[in-house]
């Protein structure tokens, strides 16, 4: 079963790798947050029937984007398009391995606020309802009487 955390912990493994001299900071972004840096968060799941042993997952994540700032704490817009285009490629892809399965992914712009670039990032995949019921118990003996005639009867027990 592949979880949200296990999701975000790739997402988080693939940012580090690309850029090892970049934070990374994970749902909490502190007030006085170094620069540059990643803010990563996860928006939503949502569940879908696929079948009655098997669930479809939807989760999305938001990477937010953070660049230096100049004296004025002014942001240049062209390396932030450039680093929110660098992030959108690590995802080209089209999956990315969580433990032994590789899941489908996507990753798209999301626009710009005053110093930061966004990046949405999507992950689709089938895994087993959570809730499934343990094997049921099965039984080991089963003991009958059968009525032949009238005060006949013939008692069998089989066991497995």
């Amino acid at each position: 079963m592949i979880t949200e955390k296990d999701l975000l912990t790739a997402i988080n493994q693939l940012l580090a790798e690309e850029y090892p001299q970049t934070a990374v900071y994970i749902n909490l972004c502190p007030q006085n947050f170094i620069r540059p840096s990643f803010f990563l968060e996860h928006v939503t799941t949502s569940c879908r029937d696929k079948s009655c042993k098997t669930i479809e997952l939807t989760v999305d994540y938001t990477i937010t984007c953070f660049m230096e700032t100049d004296s004025h704490y002014h942001v240049d817009a062209e390396s932030l398009m450039e680093r929110q285009t660098e992030v959108i490629a690590l995802f080209r892809s089209g999956y990315i391995m969580v433990g032994d399965r590789a899941v489908k992914v996507k990753a798209s712009s999301s626009g710009f606020n005053e110093g930061e670039a966004y990046v949405d990032v999507q992950f689709e995949f089938c895994d087993d309802r959570a809730d499934e019921a343990e094997e049921p118990t099965l039984i080991s003996t089963v003991t009958t009487k059968v009525k032949l005639k009238e005060g006949e009867s013939w008692d069998f027990q089989i066991s497995t």
